[in-house]
């Protein structure tokens, strides 16, 4: 990664405001910050002691969707199957809920998207 060196990923829970719209709101948080260098300076500490805060900055910031709110228990993932217009030999799947990299480097989620769900979408 051009000779650096990532961490994370972190998490910080936001919702858009109620009532009023605010334009700028997505633009204000999806911007990266130092509010939280000294938070991830010390999580980081846990497991490589010797790196210094000098040398850390924010990367980016993305949005990444939950199944259920904080403090709302446990909620696995979940495959949801629709067949837009009762076509059952093209059906929409969708993935949801499964933290990263989980999505992209699971063989076997594949394999059960193969195997069990569009098998068996024709019977």
């Amino acid at each position: 990664m051009e000779g650096k060196v990532r961490f994370g990923p972190d998490l910080e829970w936001i919702s858009p405001p109620s009532g009023e719209e605010d334009p700028d709101f997505w633009r204000k948080h999806l911007v990266p910050n130092d509010l939280r260098l000294e938070e991830m300076h010390r999580a980081v500490m846990d497991y490589l002691p010797g790196v210094k805060i000098e040398g850390m900055r924010p990367d980016y910031v993305g949005i990444r969707p939950k199944l259920i709110p904080p403090q709302g228990g446990f909620q696995d993932f979940v495959f949801r199957t629709i067949f837009p217009n009762n076509n059952r030999r093209r059906p929409m799947i969708n993935l949801l809920g499964i933290e990263s990299p989980g999505l992209t480097s699971s063989l076997a989620i594949a394999e059960y998207v193969v195997e069990d769900i569009l098998e068996n979408c024709d019977r």
